[in-house]
């Protein structure tokens, strides 16, 4: 069971500090001891064993005190962002069978009424350090959701249309990534981990806060708004050691006008991942910062999530590569038909097997996400394997479009671009055009200086690297790319 890692740190680091959250601290006998009394609370309200128990808070203390004693109590927990509508809310606890929603005033707002108006089933409670008092319970009774009694976490796809799919994960699919991941990261008592994405993520669940917890670290989180000049503070004030981040999020930072203000020194590690970074900000990154270790992982949810890792020196070495598989866990490249393909740098469909592969999405049949073997997961992901078994994602299969009959790979292009000094980042979206179909390919750029680049350089710049039928007809410069919910850019228009 997941809570046994916050049971082993209590007997072993039990005065030592385990969440920083804006300047109040918890120690890991403080919140073992309000996991256990929260636990117990749920048995006195007569909550049934695996109930499926949603968590909608944002980063806080008590979101942390929620999650393992739900997790002890054998109930499932099911993180929900809390800044969706309740109707949103209200179809979740529907078609996932929540019974119960906990939240906390201070950072997620719940209108009672308006789950009423939508008939929503669920109990709502309100948490308070160690306590939970009922603010609506409608009349009838918290219920059972899964008789699987292995399943543990259910968290969502990041679907941009649709009711996005519930990934189920067991204890022993988080366990075995934690573990894995504890093991390349190489963690001590002194480590202090900045945590700035949503507990709602299978990355800052199981790589960031159940790995800080597990090996007696600090895990700073906040309440606040997240803005480049608030993240470098906390890393300044709280000489943080270890930061996680999406490349994006790196991004801000660098090129942050006030980054000059704060101070780096502590950091030894910067751990990011859930989008390609390119060449140029690689580079960047590690001139501005020689003393720090970066790690890149590719993973994605149904997989617990990590994949793969590479260190800095194997990154600097083996640019555009996503590393290595973690421990126990195998990468496979297969054909259309779902066959194994041994040659090296055959591009095809990345296949993954290992003890993290998801238990299957919730009241969905599942079958087409796996090959031959029932542990094999296909990712959708596109990629091949180099001599040394290293792994190169292309990109994604959905993401492909097909123009002048030939197979276009928007990453590939965008990763030309996104080479050219000055582009932070870029997407490439393909727009049918009036009735007939066809396609006109059309490149959003963001610009560190808008004014030092301009389109004909970008497009000149294509012509060397790409064949003629990947050249972009457009360049659009824009001063962000819009992106959903969960953080990922957005390719379709609409």
């Amino acid at each position: 069971m997941i809570h046994t890692i916050l049971l082993e740190s209590f007997r072993k680091y039990s005065d030592l500090v385990a969440i920083h959250c804006d300047g109040k601290e918890v120690t890991y006998t403080e919140l073992y001891n309000q996991a256990e009394s929260l636990t117990c609370q749920f048995s006195d309200l007569g909550v049934p064993k695996g109930s499926h128990i949603c968590l909608f808070m944002s980063n806080c203390v008590e979101f942390i005190s929620c999650f393992f004693a739900v997790n002890a109590y054998g109930s499932v927990v099911i993180p929900v962002q809390p800044n969706i509508s309740m109707k949103k809310l209200s179809e979740l606890c529907q078609a996932y069978h929540i019974g119960m929603i906990i939240t906390k005033g201070s950072n997620a707002k719940i209108s009672v009424e308006e789950l009423k108006e939508y008939h929503c089933s669920a109990s709502v409670y309100e948490v308070l350090e160690n306590s939970i008092s009922c603010k609506y319970s409608p009349y009838r009774p918290i219920h059972s959701g899964s008789l699987n009694n292995d399943l543990a976490l259910i968290l969502f796809s990041s679907g941009t249309t649709g009711r996005p799919k519930g990934i189920m994960l067991s204890n022993k699919n988080i366990l075995s990534n934690v573990r894995a991941i504890s093991e390349y990261l190489q963690l001590n008592q002194k480590d202090r981990l900045l945590l700035v994405k949503s507990l709602s993520h299978a990355s800052s669940i199981t790589g960031e806060m159940l790995v800080a917890l597990l090996n007696g670290c600090e895990l700073c989180i906040t309440e606040k708004v997240i803005t480049p000049s608030s993240i470098s503070q906390i890393i300044t004030k709280q000489s943080i050691t270890v930061f996680f981040a999406v490349p994006s999020i790196l991004n801000m930072i660098m090129y942050s006008r006030q980054r000059l203000k704060f101070d780096f020194s502590s950091l030894r590690i910067i751990h990011f991942y859930g989008e390609p970074i390119s060449e140029h900000n690689l580079l960047e990154i590690d001139r501005s910062f020689p003393h720090v270790n970066l790690i890149y992982s590719y993973g994605l949810t149904e997989a617990s999530p990590r994949v793969t890792y590479i260190p800095k020196e194997e990154l600097l070495r083996k640019r555009g590569s996503s590393g290595k598989p973690i421990r126990d866990v195998q990468v496979r490249i297969m054909d259309e038909e779902g066959k194994i393909r041994e040659q090296v740098h055959v591009t095809g469909l990345i296949g993954v097997e290992g003890p993290g592969v998801m238990l299957g999405y919730y009241n969905v049949n599942s079958t087409d996400q796996r090959g031959d073997r029932a542990s094999l997961l296909i990712t959708g992901d596109l990629g091949y394997m180099d001599e040394e078994g290293y792994l190169y994602v292309v990109g994604r299969k959905d993401n492909m479009f097909t123009y002048m009959g030939k197979n276009i790979h928007p990453e590939e292009i965008e990763k030309i671009i996104t080479a050219y000094p000055g582009i932070k980042e870029s997407v490439l979206k393909a727009e049918e055009r009036n009735q007939t179909g066809a396609i006109r390919m059309v490149a959003e750029v963001v610009c560190e200086n808008r004014t030092e680049v301009t389109k004909i350089e970008l497009i000149n710049h294509c012509k060397i690297y790409l064949e003629d039928y990947k050249i972009p007809h457009e360049i659009v410069f824009v001063d962000e790319l819009e992106r959903n919910p969960n953080g990922k850019i957005l390719r379709k228009k609409g």
